[in-house]
């Protein structure tokens, strides 16, 4: 039985802000002795390597419920302008949710953790990395543009699963709520609470893009 991968658990690497990881999976295994033994199950998960080359194609998936969601039109737009920042990795696809229903689920689908039913459809779009994030979305329908929102964010190698980087932030709606109002007045209340904490997120992980890139070799 394969291990199974929760969002939860991707992002649980990190607290704020941002880290990357490129550790190697024999070695992390190796260290285990008889003082310290590592289970089956642990090795299995951790028994994976990274290998990072740009250009590449990476799929961008906003998750909400444990599927795939769509972003608002604005939400789109910042995610166009990361893709365009950090063109030198390769072409950024977008992951609908119409893309994940014609992927074949075998039987137990409708259990599957968020990022590996990611993964499998990543795999049949012939995807190299996926970049999922996650907004606090209970948080944001109950405070929009006020109170705390969060969202965080990992950078995953669709064929072996290895978790090179996450990202997280939390924002508070309140701090600069006026200028944030009089700038997207035409943006809906909740659209606008999402736009601001992506725009967040974004700034957070374009820093851990860049150092990917450099160990990938993007030019």
């Amino acid at each position: 039985m394969k291990p199974l991968i929760t969002l939860a658990a991707l992002l649980a690497l990190s607290a704020c802000g941002a880290r990357t990881h490129t550790g190697s999976g024999a070695d992390y295994v190796g260290r285990a002795d008889g003082a310290r033994p590592i289970d089956t199950e642990i090795a299995q998960i951790a028994a994976v390597e990274p290998h990072l080359q740009f250009p590449a194609r990476i799929g961008v998936a906003r998750m909400e419920w444990n599927n795939v969601s769509i972003p608002g039109p604005a939400e789109a737009e910042l995610l166009s302008e990361f893709g365009k920042r950090h063109a030198a990795m390769g072409e950024f696809v977008p992951i609908t949710p119409m893309a994940a229903n014609l992927v074949p689920r075998p039987d137990e689908d409708c259990c599957l953790p968020a990022p590996q039913k990611v993964r499998r459809l990543a795999a049949r779009l012939h995807l190299d990395y996926v970049i999922l994030y996650k907004l606090d979305g209970d948080g944001l329908r109950r405070n929009a543009l006020r109170g705390l929102a969060s969202a965080e964010a990992a950078f995953m190698d669709v064929r072996t699963g290895y978790i090179y980087a996450t990202s997280s932030v939390s924002v508070d709606l309140k701090d600069g709520r006026a200028r944030f109002l009089s700038e997207h007045r035409d943006l809906p209340r909740q659209e606008r609470a999402e736009y601001r904490v992506v725009s967040a997120l974004l700034n957070e992980v374009d820093p851990t893009m860049i150092r990917i890139a450099a160990m990938g070799g993007a030019q």
